[in-house]
């Protein structure tokens, strides 16, 4: 595997890219010995492939027999373009960090609503490091070896400890690749948020030229004691090239981290979610839509690791899928040995909408303890033909009635976001993206 590796990346050129970029990547010139052992380390593992069974539905060995170069400057990309690409995300108030082709632009980001005196954001000064989960169950692979290898730039935002939660602050990192020809663009985050903050993580990836190419980000959070957290990935296509997206999650005694993921028109990507919890009474809760036709893929594969006591954490996830396309959902639960009085639960529901479509669900229970309440669920299905007929009977156009019928089956994900600009803008995101679906 390690040969052939070599012979499909090129692991010189690679290490060229390192030496040429040294002084510019993260860390800088200190931070390339490490750089180099993570090179080894995925010359030596390999790429994920079918034969890992995390990655049984996504197969990246194959999708990725070599590595686009790294741009050497981020492309032009003006403020109005951007929010442009950007459509009702851009309306949402919130500081702003933006890498265009894997490099931070200062004169298309803000620090706007951040606190002075508690908040801080250091960019390209360290090679942002994964917070305390990165030893959880889902361990350590080639794609993440690729991403701390190849990782050109990178956040690491610090909201600091707030006693009665009111300073609420809004972040948003945006990753964006604007090549004419395929490139590679890899990030590496990390936000950490104090004590009783409340705080709004907006991750949106996406492309003006859609070329393709490769885009790998990491995020690291960290939620403090008592924090409240909601962490939204947002992917908007076309991203016709391979997207990789990594979150490592820490929750300590009582905090609150809701993650809200939507990913449409991607043609081959795989979310990748850990989530630790490192104190008692923590919350976590998921919802996730994936919106898919023609031969897109999207992979959601999340490990929630209950290590200690009285912790609770939710799943749902939603996949509307026409034409060819696929989504897969492996969520696996480990409850160690102790974590007495853990709640978990997680549900997967896919609305096919052609014969064509497909939909994996794989979901795990590890359980370790005696005092606990677990459970999964999944179903899989087409639009309620009596459903459809009533509305119809009723004066309602078919389009219609389909993309309503549609638009109730993944409001119950997005309901999950808290009221307001984020929410509103992902209401409007899918109500857009449906007129392509099931037509």
């Amino acid at each position: 595997m390690s040969v052939a590796l070599r012979k499909s990346f090129g692991d010189e050129r690679l290490r060229d890219d390192l030496e040429r970029l040294a002084e510019r990547m993260p860390a800088g010139r200190a931070g390339l010995a490490a750089r180099r052992d993570a090179l080894a380390d995925l010359n030596a593992a390999g790429l994920p492939s079918r034969r890992s069974e995390a990655w049984r539905y996504t197969d990246l060995a194959s999708r990725l027999r070599d590595l686009p170069a790294q741009a050497g400057e981020p492309g032009t990309l003006t403020r109005a373009a951007l929010d442009r690409a950007l459509g009702p995300l851009a309306a949402i108030p919130a500081a702003r960090i933006v890498f265009v082709d894997g490099w931070h632009v200062a004169e298309l980001s803000s620090g706007e609503g951040l606190d002075a005196a508690a908040d801080r954001i250091r960019l390209h000064e360290a090679m942002p490091t994964a917070p305390a989960g990165d030893d959880d169950a889902a361990g350590r692979d080639g794609a993440t070896a690729m991403i701390e290898a190849l990782a050109t730039d990178g956040a690491h935002v610090v909201l600091g400890a707030d006693g009665d939660g009111a300073r609420a602050v809004a972040v948003m990192i945006v990753s964006v690749a604007t090549g004419r020809t395929p490139a590679r663009s890899v990030l590496r985050h990390r936000v950490e948020v104090g004590p009783g903050r409340n705080a709004q993580v907006i991750e949106v990836v996406l492309e003006t030229e859609a070329a393709g190419g490769l885009m790998a980000n990491e995020i690291g959070i960290d939620a403090g004691a008592d924090a409240r957290v909601e962490h939204a990935r947002i992917l908007i296509g076309p991203l016709p090239g391979t997207t990789i997206l990594n979150a490592r999650c820490t929750l300590a005694e009582r905090a609150q981290l809701t993650t809200i993921q939507l990913a449409a028109g991607l043609s081959f990507g795989r979310s990748g979610i850990a989530v630790a919890f490192a104190g008692e009474d923590a919350v976590y809760e998921f919802a996730g839509v994936t919106l898919g036709t023609e031969r897109e893929h999207f992979d959601t594969t999340m490990v929630i690791d209950h290590r200690v006591p009285s912790c609770t954490s939710r799943e749902l996830f939603k996949a509307v899928l026409d034409g060819d396309s696929h989504a897969v959902f492996q969520g696996k639960v480990v409850v160690r040995p102790g974590a007495q009085k853990t709640d978990g639960k997680q549900m997967a529901q896919a609305l096919l909408l052609s014969e064509a479509a497909e939909f994996y669900s794989k979901p795990e229970l590890e359980i370790h303890a005696d005092d606990v309440v677990c459970g999964h669920g999944a179903t899989t299905g087409e639009i309620d033909e009596d459903m459809l007929f009533y509305m119809r009977a009723r004066g309602i156009p078919e389009a219609e009635a389909r993309a309503l019928l549609i638009a109730a089956f993944v409001g119950e994900a997005i309901e999950r976001a808290s009221d307001g600009p984020l929410k509103d803008a992902l209401g409007e995101i899918v109500a857009g993206r449906l007129k392509a679906v099931g037509r």
